[in-house]
């Protein structure tokens, strides 16, 4: 699978990736090593701090990620 990160996302050492302020449009995804990676800037999230649950949710549920 592809990353919207592309070239920019650090080391898949296989620990999910928590970051934000990517310039690109999407919530979470997995990396090309299927690890899970979650975009918390808040102009994906309404314009609003992502809770920790939510987070949580994301990185253990494929089906809840966006």
């Amino acid at each position: 699978m592809n990353t919207p990160l592309g070239k920019f996302r650090l080391r898949d050492l296989g620990q999910p990736l928590v970051c934000g302020h990517v310039h690109t449009d999407w919530k979470t995804s997995l990396s090309s090593q299927e690890t899970a990676q979650v975009n918390v800037g808040v102009d994906q999230w309404d314009f609003r701090p992502v809770p920790a649950e939510e987070v949580h949710r994301a990185i253990r549920d494929p089906s809840k990620r966006s």
